[in-house]
């Protein structure tokens, strides 16, 4: 009865190989962290990543860089998820045979249906990323440290302050089609 065709499916996989624009130092100058300086680094380096993970997300997009590599059943064409790419390394079937392919610069393109197993680079280089992304996951790191534990605001929603973004609302591309 539903919608949903099991035949169409895509499985992504994300390794990271790039470091992080936003070190601990810059993110607690940035969060004004004066007394015991140590006393909240490994909560601020765990909401480092889990911003950085959440505008990913949510955004389409890979503000460090990373391998990905994306299983997906019969198709002729590929829409790549997250931006900016920089190169697509590899395009085969399930049996691990080379396919002839041409890439856009967002999607792969075969001439005729076949399962594929892509495998590319993207993201920025930690010296590459707009200094309008790092604002804005710097301020979606503000509120995730403002609404933390024992301090947490009912009406803090993250996705909101993701979506609702000025900063971060030229970078919201969510037209990834399978």
């Amino acid at each position: 009865m539903g919608f949903f065709n099991i035949k169409a499916m895509i499985k992504t996989k994300k390794t990271l190989v790039g470091t992080s624009p936003l070190t601990l130092e810059a993110a607690k100058q940035w969060l004004r962290i004066t007394d015991d300086p140590s006393a909240d680094d490994s909560l601020i380096t765990d909401l480092i990543e889990q911003s950085r993970d959440l505008i990913e997300e949510n955004l389409n997009i890979a503000m460090v860089e990373y391998s990905v590599e994306i299983e997906a059943t019969e198709r002729t064409e590929l829409t790549l998820p997250y931006r900016p790419i920089v190169s697509v390394t590899q395009v085969q079937d399930r049996e691990m045979n080379d396919l002839t392919y041409s890439f856009n610069g967002f999607a792969i393109s075969l001439n005729s249906p076949s399962d594929i197993v892509a495998t590319y680079t993207c993201g920025y280089g930690s010296s590459e990323l707009p200094s309008g992304l790092l604002l804005g996951w710097k301020e979606v790191l503000t509120g995730f440290y403002e609404n933390r534990g024992d301090r947490m605001n009912t009406d803090f929603n993250p996705m909101i302050l993701i979506r609702q973004n000025p900063v971060l609302a030229a970078y919201n591309k969510q037209s990834w089609w399978v």
